[in-house]
Parts: C-alpha cells; sequence; structure tokens
C-alpha cells in the first residue's frame, strides 16, 4: 500500500460530497424562489383586496356624507370640504398602491372614484356659493357615477384577484421546473 491512497482516496470522497451538496442546494434553491414567489402573490392578492376594500369604503361615507349634508341634516361647509378632502387623499393612497402593486384597471377604476368625490364636492360648493339648480343636477349625477364606479372596482378588483391567483398557481410550478432544470443545466 502506498502512501498516498489514503489521500487520493479523501479527495474522491470529498469531491462526491461536495459534487452532492451542490446538486441539492440547486433543487432546495428553486424550492425556495418557488415558496417566495408563492408568498408574494398570497400578499400581492391580499394587498389588492384590503386597498379595494378600503377604497369602497371610503366612497360609500364620502357618498352618505353628501347625503347628509344636502339633507341639511349634516355638519357644516367647512367641516364637509375638510372631510372631502381626507376621502379624496384616501382614495388616492389607494390608487397608487394599486398601481405599484400592477393593479392597474383596479387603481385606474379607483382615480375615477377620487375625481367623482372631487367632483360633489365642487358642485356642492357651486350650490352653496351661486344657488345654482345646475349644481344640484350634477351633484346628483357625480353621485350616481360614484355608485356606479363602486360597483365596477368591485367587479375589476374580483378579476384581478383572480388573475393573481391563476398566475400563482398555474405558472408557479412551471417556474419552478424551469428554473430547476436551467440550473442543472448551467451547473450553477
Amino acid at each position: 500500500m502506498t502512501p498516498w491512497l489514503p489521500l487520493i482516496s479523501s479527495l474522491v470522497i470529498a469531491s462526491v460530497t461536495l459534487f452532492g451538496i451542490r446538486v441539492n442546494n440547486r433543487t432546495n434553491s428553486a424550492a425556495i424562489a418557488a415558496a417566495d414567489e408563492r408568498e408574494y402573490r398570497k400578499w400581492q392578492r391580499e394587498t389588492v383586496l384590503r386597498q379595494c376594500a378600503e377604497a369602497i369604503e371610503t366612497a360609500m361615507i364620502a357618498e352618505h356624507a353628501y347625503d347628509h349634508w344636502l339633507m341639511g341634516s349634516a355638519k357644516d361647509l367647512g367641516e364637509l370640504k375638510a372631510m372631502m378632502l381626507e376621502y379624496w387623499r384616501k382614495l388616492g393612497a389607494n390608487a397608487a398602491m394599486l398601481k405599484m402593486l400592477n393593479a392597474n384597471a383596479v387603481a385606474d377604476k379607483c382615480t375615477h372614484l377620487q375625481q367623482f368625490v372631487w367632483n360633489v364636492w365642487e358642485s356642492g360648493e357651486e350650490l352653496v356659493e351661486q344657488h345654482s339648480p345646475d349644481a344640484f343636477q350634477d351633484i346628483l349625477g357625480d353621485l350616481i357615477n360614484i355608485n356606479e364606479t363602486r360597483c365596477a372596482l368591485v367587479q375589476l378588483a374580483n378579476a384581478e384577484v383572480h388573475q393573481i391567483g391563476q398566475r400563482d398557481s398555474g405558472n408557479e410550478i412551471t417556474s419552478m421546473r424551469e428554473r430547476f432544470l436551467r440550473a442543472r443545466r448551467t451547473g450553477g
């Protein structure tokens, strides 16, 4: 027996072990990436739902406040303006967050809601300052627009969440498999 045999056999064993560890790490990396993507999609879906719910709730509260103001049972014009400005800002923040989540159609509907809230406020201000009957008709038209846009937002949010779910279920497995095969082909 030569003195080099234990050294050579140790090197062979170390090489096989290193090779096994690398293959296992590639497999685990692909699984971890797939799990991360699933978690991201889940977070994205939940956040889109939450932002849409907040926007719908804000629009409903704004509509309710306008109704009370029109009937004369609400606060004065200055308080109403402050409340509407707050609702307008909330809807803008919801729209911005939805844009960041790449839910552009839903974000656009949220922006429409924001515009209708502002339009109703401007018509209300005109009604008080000029006592214009046309302003009252504008308010009613914009309140109807708020309601219709709110309903459209619900439908779009449902479609967007469904679409995110589709990305999560079908493409996830394919992308994990593709990453694994690509890692095997490239050796890294």
